[in-house]
């Protein structure tokens, strides 16, 4: 994969680590993954950009042992910040990317660990037809706002032995989807602790489920 490091400047909200692929042409459109790291990996999206590649699907392509046809946009959280409070500047920030680069939007993804899944279902409930499908991984929301996720394709995953984000924050956004029509896995990694997304990303074809999902009609 291709990397193009952009560094936050004035007039941007997010530093971001942006992936393409190999053989990236202006004559075909792409999917594209938005990919929200966890609270660990915050910082001021220049000198310390690097951090959103310590985890999830930016470490697995930083280390070069996963390769797709797709985008991968990777932002930073800016310090003592939640995605959940940015969801606004970081759908702003898709759109500029999708408009800069060949994005197939009806293939546009979310996925995130821990701080990045509570924003991947806030992002869910907050721009429901813009994103095909959602992956949170350890992570959490308000189940009462499910109601916006009607038929959106869903694979959400929680470590039962998690004492850092308790699963039922999963299970409570899970159960609400279902509820509300959303089509929803749910994985649960015995005895595995707040690290599942090292199971998700690692030991689940969750990437290629992401790939796969296109928008359909609204219902």
């Amino acid at each position: 994969m291709k990397r193009i490091d952009v560094k936050i400047e004035n007039s941007q909200t997010f530093g971001y680590i942006l992936y393409l692929p190999d053989n990236y042409s202006e004559e075909k459109e792409y999917p594209m993954i938005l990919c929200l790291h966890g609270a660990g990996e915050r910082g001021d999206g220049d000198s310390d950009l690097e951090r959103v590649n310590v985890h999830g699907v930016a470490r697995y392509l930083s280390e070069g042992t996963l390769n797709f046809e797709a985008i991968a946009l990777c932002p930073q959280c800016p310090l003592e910040q939640v995605w959940n409070q940015r969801v606004f500047d970081l759908k702003a920030l898709v759109d500029r990317v999708a408009e800069t680069y060949r994005v197939d939007k009806n293939r546009m993804t979310i996925t995130g660990l821990s701080m990045g899944g509570f924003g991947t279902w806030e992002m869910a409930m907050t721009f429901p037809d813009a994103f095909a499908a959602f992956a949170p991984v350890c992570g959490g929301g308000m189940s009462w706002r499910t109601t916006a996720l009607k038929g959106k394709e869903i694979w959400a995953f929680h470590g039962n032995a998690d004492t850092v984000v308790d699963i039922s924050n999963s299970i409570d956004m899970v159960n609400g989807a279902r509820r509300n029509g959303a089509n929803v896995r749910f994985t649960i990694f015995d005895g595995v602790g707040h690290h599942s997304w090292v199971n998700a990303y690692e030991d689940t074809r969750v990437v290629e489920f992401l790939l796969s999902q296109s928008l359909k009609p609204n219902l």
